[in-house]
């Protein structure tokens, strides 16, 4: 894990004269076909550290899951991609992000090292990005996803059921994903025993509220 974070801290560091964005890719990076074009196309007056072309959001609220939706059925209806602001939307991961040409060297300077004692390289930047201290947005849809070969990661041991709940919230996010698909593998995911119910209350709440944004109703219970 520190040996990943440090290549990214010496890319970056490297690169700060480069004059140009920078594009970093993970070894197990998928990237979907309309990204550089996409990318090529972005207004040069938009102001940003940090382009990130999928994420991992970190529990996502109502109002977060209603903006990606809303963004995602809008994809699917007219193949607009959106950018989503990560300040106040707390997210990791740097399996493909772009850096700005005028920030290579902010962003390599705030990395720095001194996230190895204290956290993951990905999550120190998420916390710059909430501390405002780096500008970052996500495209959504995601134009990038990870490869099968994320699984087979030697930074987490094994690979979990959270690691697979994480992972299908990710996929399905991703321009091309197969929601049919994901959804079904989503419904194997409970655990078993005999559950918390204040958990169970709080899962099946939020599963109200959700459905009800997803339908854009708000009625009285019959």
């Amino acid at each position: 894990s520190i040996g990943c974070g440090l290549s990214h801290q010496q890319l970056l560091a490297s690169h700060r004269d480069a004059g140009v964005h920078l594009h970093v890719l993970e070894d197990d990076a998928m990237i979907h076909a309309r990204l550089p074009d996409w990318f090529t196309n972005l207004p040069a007056t938009l102001p940003w550290d940090l382009l990130y072309t999928d994420v991992y959001f970190s529990m996502l609220s109502p109002q977060t899951f209603q903006q990606l939706n809303r963004l995602v059925k809008a994809y699917r209806d007219s193949g607009t991609v959106a950018l989503v602001n990560l300040q106040g939307v707390p997210a990791v991961g740097t399996t493909s992000y772009f850096v700005h040409r005028d920030s290579i060297g902010k962003v390599a300077d705030l990395l720095g090292t001194d996230w190895i004692s204290r956290c993951k390289h990905d999550d120190h930047l998420n916390h710059l990005v909430q501390a405002g201290q780096l500008r970052a947005c996500v495209t959504v849809p995601f134009l990038s996803t990870r490869s099968t070969l994320g699984c087979r990661s030697t930074i987490d041991p094994g690979y979990t059921s959270l690691m697979q709940a994480m992972d299908l919230q990710r996929a399905a996010l991703f321009a091309d994903a197969n929601l049919g698909e994901l959804a079904e593998q989503a419904k194997q995911l409970r655990l078993g025993g005999p559950g918390n119910p204040l958990l169970t209350v709080f899962v099946e709440t939020t599963r109200a509220i959700l459905e009800h944004i997803d339908q854009g109703i708000h009625q009285k219970p019959g």
